[in-house]
C-alpha cells in the first residue's frame, strides 16, 4: 500500500510540474496576444485563439483559452516531451500563432527529417538530440517564414519583436 501511495503522489508532483512549466510557457506567449475579440476579412481570434481551435471566439473566456492552448497545442503536439525549454517555449509559440501544420513542417526541415506536419516520436527524437543552437535555427526559419507571408508588411514590427525576443 506504501508503495503505491508513493506511486501515485510521484505521478502527481509530475503532472503539476509539467502544468507548471506549460503554464511559464503560456504566460510568455500571452505577452504578445490581444486579449479582445478581433474579427478581419480571414478570421475570428481572442487571447491569440483563432477560429481554428475554437467555433466562439467572439465568447471565449481565459479560462477556455488556456484550456484549449494546453490541450490542443501544447499536449496534442507533443511539445510537454521536448527537454529544453527554450526550445520548447519557442515551438510552442510558433504553433500557437502560425498554422501548426505549416510551423511544424518548417521545424522538421530545420530537423532534416521528413516534413510531415505532425510531431510524433522521430520529431521530438531528433528536437531532443538536436547538436548545435536549436532555437537560433527556428528563429532563421520562421522569421523567413513570416516574411513570406502577403500580411507581412503590416506585422513586421510585431512578428518580428516576438520571434527575436520570445525566448
Amino acid at each position: 500500500m506504501k508503495h503505491l501511495v508513493t506511486i501515485i503522489l510521484l505521478i502527481l508532483s509530475l503532472t503539476t510540474y509539467c502544468k507548471d512549466d506549460f503554464n511559464s510557457i503560456y504566460k510568455n506567449t500571452l505577452k504578445y496576444e490581444g486579449t479582445k475579440y478581433v474579427k478581419n476579412k480571414i478570421e475570428e481570434s481572442k487571447y491569440g485563439i483563432t477560429n481554428y481551435y475554437s467555433k466562439d471566439v467572439k465568447n471565449l473566456t481565459k479560462g477556455k483559452a488556456y484550456n484549449i492552448a494546453y490541450n490542443k497545442i501544447y499536449k496534442t503536439h507533443r511539445i510537454n516531451e521536448i527537454k529544453d525549454k527554450d526550445v520548447k517555449m519557442f515551438i510552442f509559440d510558433w504553433l500557437y500563432h502560425s498554422s501548426p501544420t505549416k510551423a511544424i513542417k518548417n521545424i522538421q526541415m530545420v530537423l532534416r527529417i521528413e516534413a510531415d506536419g505532425v510531431i510524433g516520436t522521430e520529431t521530438i527524437k531528433a528536437i531532443n538530440s538536436y547538436k548545435g543552437d536549436l532555437v537560433k535555427e527556428l528563429k532563421i526559419t520562421r522569421l523567413k517564414y513570416v516574411r513570406s507571408l502577403k500580411h507581412y508588411k503590416k506585422y513586421k514590427t510585431n512578428w518580428e519583436d516576438r520571434i527575436n525576443n520570445i525566448v
